[in-house]
């Protein structure tokens, strides 16, 4: 079986984003280091060794968590 292109769906764009959406989307990039921390917790070596596609589950974390210090400098460079 062929995984999926898109796992989490195809990005559909929002319209305007008001202070409170902005301010929801915020919140949810603020939490996402908990969320991820939750979320692998309670996995064993092998199961972190899954892979999907080409990366383990443990190297995809790794890379979020990399890639998570730079994302308000992209974001700020998108905004501009």
């Amino acid at each position: 079986m062929e995984p999926p292109q898109y796992p989490a769906g195809p990005h559909t764009p929002e319209g305007d984003y008001g202070p409170a959406r902005r301010a929801e989307l915020i919140e949810e990039i603020a939490n996402a280091p908990v969320a991820l921390r939750d979320a692998v917790a309670g996995l064993t070596a092998a199961q972190l060794e899954t892979q999907y596609r080409n990366w383990s589950i443990r190297q995809i974390v790794h890379h979020i968590a990399d890639s998570m210090p730079f994302t308000p400098v992209g974001s700020r460079c998108c905004v501009r």
